[in-house]
């Protein structure tokens, strides 16, 4: 297996934020699916770049992300070349996507409250 496989796990699985743990709390870190489009766009993308391990950014190495990415992609989202942290250029945006899992029977009569940091 590559690289990026070795490293598709689920990293920081414990609550981010201890305080705040309830008893019936799910954590969302792992792959999701990725795409780089334009800021104009407001629908989701039609095809996805690839896989990013979150919680990791775009530009962290341990994200996976950008070895999926063509060099033609690199350039055009302004993250060619070091230092990649000041991210993408204001015409670019950056989407996600997840299927969620499905949930706990416990949970189907609760309110659930999706939280999503960066």
């Amino acid at each position: 297996p590559d690289k990026w496989h070795e490293m598709a796990q689920v990293y920081r699985p414990e609550h981010p934020r201890p305080i705040f743990q309830r008893k019936a709390w799910l954590n969302l870190n792992g792959e999701w699916h990725f795409a780089l489009g334009s800021a104009k766009e407001r629908s989701p993308p039609q095809s996805w770049d690839g896989l990013i391990n979150v919680p990791f950014c775009l530009q962290a190495e341990l994200s996976g992300a950008l070895n999926q990415l063509t060099q033609q992609q690199l350039r055009d989202a302004g993250l060619h070349g070091p230092p990649l942290a000041p991210g993408l250029r204001r015409n670019q945006a950056l989407w996600y996507r997840l299927e969620l899992p499905v949930l706990p029977r416990a949970w189907h009569c609760m309110r659930i409250l999706l939280h999503i940091g960066a």
